[in-house]
Parts: C-alpha cells; sequence; structure tokens
C-alpha cells in the first residue's frame, strides 16, 4: 500500500465513552481542517488589514469539530441501538459510511433527518447570539452585520462562526448522494416503497435520480450564463450548479458500477448469461445486504437469502440454512460481505475471499449430497 492510500484510508477510533457509538475519524477531515487552518493563515499574512482572521485559522476548526459532533451524536440518537453495530466514519460534512443502508427505513429516514435537524439548530444558536451582540456594539441592527464572519475570541466571534460553518454543512448535505445525508432519505424512499427490492435496483434508481438531478443543475448554470451573457451583468451562483452538477453526474456513476458490482460479484454460481443479458434475465439480483424491516429485525442471514434467491434459477446452489462446518469458526461471512457492500471486492483479503468460496463450494456439496 502507498504511502498516498495509507492518508487516505487511515481511520482513528473515536472513544466509546464519548457517547458516538462505533465512530472513526477519517483522514479527509484532518487534511480539510489542516488545510483550511494554513490557508486562512497564509490570507491574514498577506495583507495587513487581515491580520485579525489570524484567531480564524484556530477557532474555525474548532468550531468545525464540534458542530460535528453534535450533528453526529444526533444522528446516533435517531437510530438508539442500531448505532452499536453501524459504524461512523467522521468526515468534513458528516458520516461518511454508508452503514445505514442495514436501517430500517423510518430509521434511515429519521437518521437524515436527525443531523439536519441539529445543524439547524446551531445555525439558529449562532443567528440568536450574534443578533444579541450586535445591539452592545451599536444602535440598530442591520441584516449585513448579522452575516458578517467574524474572528477573535468573542461570544459574537463564535457565534457567527457557528452559524456559517453550519450553513455550510447543511446545505452540502442536502445534496442526495454520497458521503452527504440526503441520500440516506432518498435511499430510504426508494426501499420503502417495495420492501421486498433488492440493493442494485435501489442503487440504480438513486443513480437515475442524481442523474436527472445534475441535467436539472447543468441547465440552470449554463442559463444563468447565458442571461449574463445577455444582460451584461453576472449571475452569481452559476458556477455552484454547475459544479454540482457535475459532482452528481460522476456520482450517479458510482451508483450504477456499485449495483454491476454486487450483482456480478453475487451472480449464481451456475453458468453465467451473457451481461448484456443479464437485467433481463429472470435469475434475480441478489440481496447481500439484506434491508431490515420496519419492526426493526434484520431478516435472514445475508448468505442464506444469497442462497434461497440463487436457487430459485440454479439448481446447484442448495436452496436452505447456512451452518458451515469447515470454515474457522473465528471468520464472520456476515462481516466479510458487509465489508464487500460498503469498500468493494479490492479491499477483501485472499483469507476472506477464500472464506467466501469455501462456504460456497461447500454448500454445493450439501445440495450434492441431498439430491
Amino acid at each position: 500500500m502507498t504511502l498516498i492510500q495509507r492518508i487516505r484510508t487511515w481511520t482513528m477510533r473515536l472513544p466509546t465513552s464519548w457517547g458516538l457509538g462505533q465512530a472513526d475519524i477519517h483522514s479527509s477531515l484532518l487534511l480539510t481542517l489542516g488545510l483550511l487552518s494554513g490557508l486562512v493563515l497564509l490570507l491574514s499574512y498577506s495583507r495587513a488589514d487581515f491580520a485579525e482572521l489570524r484567531t480564524l485559522a484556530f477557532s474555525l476548526p474548532a468550531v468545525w469539530v464540534v458542530s460535528l459532533t453534535v450533528r453526529i451524536a444526533a444522528q446516533q440518537l435517531s437510530i438508539g441501538v442500531y448505532s452499536l453495530d453501524m459504524t461512523t466514519s467522521v468526515g468534513p460534512t458528516g458520516n461518511l459510511s454508508t452503514d445505514y443502508e442495514y436501517l430500517p427505513s423510518n430509521r434511515i429516514l429519521g437518521y437524515a433527518a436527525a443531523g439536519q435537524l441539529a445543524t439547524a439548530g446551531m445555525i439558529l444558536l449562532g443567528m440568536v447570539v450574534n443578533a444579541a451582540m450586535i445591539p452592545a456594539e451599536g444602535s440598530e441592527l442591520r441584516f449585513s452585520q448579522l452575516l458578517d464572519v467574524t474572528s477573535g475570541w468573542s461570544s459574537r466571534a463564535w457565534a457567527s462562526q457557528i452559524m456559517w460553518v453550519n450553513v455550510f454543512i447543511g446545505v452540502l448535505n442536502l445534496l442526495p448522494t454520497v458521503p452527504f445525508d440526503a441520500r440516506a432519505a432518498v435511499f430510504a424512499f426508494y426501499s420503502k416503497r417495495n420492501r421486498n427490492t433488492q440493493e442494485p435496483h435501489v442503487f440504480r434508481r438513486i443513480a437515475a435520480f442524481d442523474s436527472h438531478l445534475a441535467a436539472v443543475l447543468l441547465g440552470a448554470g449554463l442559463t444563468a450564463v447565458l442571461l449574463g451573457f445577455v444582460f451584461g451583468k453576472e449571475i452569481v451562483g452559476w458556477y455552484v450548479a454547475v459544479a454540482a452538477a457535475v459532482y452528481l453526474f460522476v456520482a450517479s456513476c458510482w451508483e450504477t458500477s456499485r449495483a454491476e458490482e454486487i450483482e456480478e460479484q453475487y451472480a449464481p454460481l451456475a453458468p453465467r448469461m451473457a451481461r448484456t443479458d443479464f437485467a433481463h434475465s429472470e435469475v434475480p439480483s441478489l440481496n447481500l445486504g439484506t434491508f431490515a424491516d420496519d419492526d426493526g429485525s434484520r431478516g435472514d442471514d445475508p448468505v442464506t437469502n444469497y442462497i434461497e434467491e440463487a436457487s430459485q434459477s440454479a439448481d446447484e446452489i442448495l436452496n436452505g440454512g447456512y451452518q458451515p462446518d469447515s470454515i474457522d469458526p473465528q471468520v464472520d461471512v456476515d462481516e466479510i460481505l458487509r465489508k464487500l457492500h460498503r469498500e468493494g471486492s479490492s479491499a477483501l483479503s485472499m483469507a476472506e475471499q477464500q472464506a467466501l468460496l469455501s462456504a460456497s463450494r461447500e454448500l454445493k456439496q450439501r445440495r450434492s449430497g441431498r439430491t
């Protein structure tokens, strides 16, 4: 593994005494805050009238971390005991993990709403404190004063930074794609509409939604550019729409590739049909990341679901329970499947790949023994 790969995948487990469940700090958060602090510090030395920004270089990362902590804590409280099984990877805008996909649909919606409500509460807190501090400095309150980002160590400075940091986090999390929390709401919506639907189908629906939204945003951005050219005045924000459109388009491709990876990884062990015919075949796409039911139950073991679905069209796979005898008892097949679901097949070690292959071979042997 190269140095860049190590930096990109580095995480640090937070103490469970903090009440954040299984939470890790991802390297992207540390890199982002370090870069932000460095840029503000350089800016403060670029001009004499920017010297007051030096305190901002140290206070802004602290406010950012506190804001993320409040957001993650609210989400952990909203899912209750499920937080013990869900791994949270804290990135620059919140949780980077998609482990919420294993939660019941109503819990996923609560998870998404709790994060945004916590962020909205922090914005309101910052606005109220900021507004309360302004009259002491002048005779009247102006809206422009409320929107100022103030540096220093005063209460007003902290309040203004809390407000703007959470505005930024909240707006970004409105994007319905990874790693933002609005994707959790979209995921819950599509999975709740069809309780028996399977993950690849949901991923494809999200991909379609993201691509359509990308087209709308791109059209809005280009229209703003055209209008600005016609009227000779730039329309602020067109570049934001275009950037969001590009990101959503890339994200839709990622969702599609994820669906294809799951379909390929868990296709029946019988001779596979041509990939071009896969989507129209009678072989069901396999649901190894089984959705939890609304009553909180997780359903069958993912391996059992795989066997039961595959056996409908492939006689070689055993239809029934799964209790491997030849696999190391310390090997958690379910956890391997979760890792595969989260990180892809390239993240599996040779031992983990061998465990899955051994399980498949044993199931075929049992099927042959019964027939």
